[in-house]
């Protein structure tokens, strides 16, 4: 199991490691069917539990809060361990840290409870609720980051990127509903105005979306630019901007069954994934002072955030191709390499897209591991980078 776990943590051209993750998960998987999982030298409580968990969730993909509670139920102060003699180990068999550990998890979820009722008020009084279609999902997408960015300094982290993954499903929403395409075009004509008015010749749902972004965006831009100490409203804006247009692009897609090369469905993905919008948007609340060449090394300018963009879309595609394509929406990267690779049918398809994934996610390894002056300058921004593209993964 340490070994697997060890072998996650790779980065490119390492092919020792790569061999050693082969073999370790074929060796798990295989003990895990046999139902064989108990080994004479652990006395852990729930070992099929864990190993069947490591298998599911890799390291880049774990949610840190989902992990500390399963830890605390699995291990016990007084659990023993068994190597050339029987031993117990001062960091686990310890009472005052357990002790510890359930207080500040206690003490967390208060201070969640707070930021939630927060949010829901910003939910009621931006009357996003009121919107016909729109998933009622505000707490889902508070525990979205919660799980990443747990501490309680970074309450203002979560509460932006709440509320701003809030927004963009709604705007995603009201892209593909049918017939609003046209009332999706002159919202964004309106957020490339960026007026205080409201927008005319659109309907009422667009008009509410506006406002709730407009006031919303607007916010989360004065709070960052005094922050930073310089005005970010301008840079913030555009990646709101890139989203909706994105979005229309899909929509066009969809209303005419469109099905794009591989190349071009990906390269869009960048945008329409909306990650680029939400981090963007949230990263100035994270403790630290972030330059231009500092968000160079963090939007899309950047290999980093692009290879979350990435495994991002192709692990929605892999969860969620089959019913979107039931429902008319075609355009999927795995639809798109079977549409530019003639032959080739839908399991190689899937398999040819897992691959592309699991190199990705290799590669992100390395772009998140590596170890340069940016790495050291925005640690708290990369890390809810990382990790909000780990916690989507896992939510898939």
């Amino acid at each position: 199991l340490n070994l697997y776990r060890a072998s996650q943590v790779r980065f490119p051209g390492e092919t020792i490691l790569e061999e050693a993750h082969r073999y370790s998960r074929r060796y798990l998987q295989n003990v895990l069917a046999s139902g064989d999982s108990l080994d004479k030298w652990s006395l852990k409580k729930d070992l099929p539990g864990e190993v069947a968990d490591a298998l599911k969730i890799p390291w880049q993909r774990t949610a840190p809060l989902v992990e500390h509670r399963a830890y605390m139920e699995r291990y016990g102060i007084a659990d023993v361990w068994l190597a050339k003699t029987v031993y117990r180990l001062p960091s686990v068999n310890n009472s005052k840290l357990l002790h510890l550990a359930k207080r500040n998890f206690n003490r967390c979820q208060a201070q969640y409870c707070k930021e939630i009722q927060l949010l829901l008020r910003w939910w009621v009084e931006s009357r996003l609720e009121g919107i016909p279609h729109v998933r009622e999902r505000p707490v889902e997408s508070y525990f979205a980051i919660a799980i990443s960015m747990y501490e309680p300094e970074f309450s203002a982290v979560r509460l932006a990127y709440a509320k701003t993954s809030i927004l963009a499903v709604v705007l995603d929403e009201h892209a593909h509903t049918p017939g609003m395409f046209e009332d999706h075009s002159l919202l964004l004509e309106a957020v490339k105005r960026w007026e205080g008015s409201e927008p005319t010749n659109v309907s009422e749902r667009a008009r509410i979306i506006f406002n709730a972004l407009y006031g919303t965006i607007n916010d989360i831009s004065e709070r960052a630019s005094q922050l930073q100490g310089r005005d970010v409203s301008e840079y913030i804006r555009k990646h709101w901007e890139a989203l909706i247009e994105s979005q229309l692009v899909e929509a066009r897609w969809a209303v005419c069954k469109h099905i794009p090369t591989f190349h071009e469905y990906m390269k869009h993905s960048l945008r329409s994934i909306a990650i680029p919008a939400i981090i963007m948007s949230s990263v100035f609340f994270c403790g630290e002072d972030l330059s231009d060449d500092a968000l160079a090394q963090l939007d899309l300018r950047s290999q980093f955030l692009q290879k979350i963009c990435i495994t991002t879309r192709l692990t929605n595609d892999l969860k969620t191709y089959k019913g979107e394509t039931a429902d008319g929406d075609v355009a999927c990267s795995i639809n798109c390499y079977v549409k530019e690779n003639p032959g080739v049918g839908e399991v190689e398809g899937i398999e040819y897209v897992k691959a592309v994934n699991e190199k990705t996610v290799v590669e992100l390894t390395w772009e998140y591991l590596r170890t340069d002056s940016v790495n050291t300058r925005a640690r708290n921004a990369r890390r809810l980078a990382f990790g909000a593209g780990g916690v989507m993964n896992f939510l898939y």
